[in-house]
This record gives C-alpha cells, sequence and structure tokens, in this order.
C-alpha cells in the first residue's frame, strides 16, 4: 500500500479550529473510526483530519461532518500527550520509548528501525497512522522535541 498519496485536491479548514485539513483516504477513516460510526461515513465525501494539537477534532468531511480524537479506535500522535500513545502505529513504536531511549543514550534509533521496517516487512500508514500517512516526519519533530527538552544534542 502507498501511505503518502491521496486522491483528494480540494482544501478545505477544519471547522472547530480553523486549521488546514489534510486530506485523507476513505480506507483511513473507514479503518480508524470506531465501529459505532463507520456507517455515519459516505462514499461521497471528502474527509481531512485535524493536524492541530490543540484541537479535539481528528476527521472532517467536506460538509463539516466531525469525528472528535475520542471517535478513534488508535490515538492520534498529535492529539494525545502520554507515554504510551504511538509514534509509530505499523511497528508500535511509543511517545515513552523515545523519551526513554534518549534519557538512556542521548541518541534515538527510532528513525532507522522505521526505515529499515518500511522496506521489509513494509509498513500500512493509511490504516493503521490516524492522520493516514507516514510517521516519519512526526517522529523526526518529536525526537528533536525531546531532545531539546531533554537538554540532549
Amino acid at each position: 500500500m502507498d501511505c503518502c498519496k491521496t486522491k483528494i485536491s480540494n482544501i478545505f479548514n477544519c471547522p472547530v479550529c480553523n486549521e488546514q485539513g489534510r486530506p485523507v483516504q476513505l480506507i483511513t477513516v473507514k479503518s480508524l473510526l470506531l465501529p459505532k460510526l463507520i456507517n455515519l461515513i459516505s462514499e461521497k465525501k471528502d474527509y481531512y483530519f485535524c493536524n492541530s494539537t490543540l484541537c479535539e477534532v481528528a476527521y472532517f468531511s467536506s460538509e463539516k461532518e466531525i469525528f472528535t480524537k475520542y471517535d478513534l479506535k488508535e490515538r492520534a500522535t498529535q492529539k494525545f500527550n502520554a507515554p504510551d500513545v504511538k509514534t509509530c502505529f505499523c511497528f508500535n513504536v511509543t511517545k515513552g520509548e523515545i523519551v526513554d531511549e534518549l534519557k538512556a543514550t542521548g541518541d534515538c534509533k527510532v528513525l532507522s528501525l522505521i526505515k529499515a521496517k518500511m522496506k521489509d516487512p513494509g509498513c500500512f500508514c493509511e490504516i493503521s497512522n490516524p492522520q493516514g500517512s507516514c510517521c516519519l516526519a512526526n517522529n523526526i519533530a518529536y525526537i528533536n522535541e525531546q531532545k531539546q527538552k531533554l537538554k540532549v544534542r
């Protein structure tokens, strides 16, 4: 599967926080919404992920239909800040593992691990990651944020 491509071309802003939405494939929304909400999804709408850490909206449609972060099977990296929140959904890397490794070694090998596993066995971001795309940028940002916080170079 190709986790980095979407077919949605229009841009919409989150109806709650007004941040520009990130297009997601329909398969992402179907895969990650709680089962009781699947019947609310329309094949005819475009869906977007709200990337704002401060907003509770996870997905919204081009017609302003909203699904919150609590409507997801997985806790989105951007929406929750706890040690057991995943930064990589395909290979089960957590925020806590990154922090622990930085504290123990001053370095973090998560990016190398993810890149290697992307080649074999491969990733499935569009059905495992709430943002519907590759997590590498999120991991880089989180590692850099934690390095700065922990004063690690």
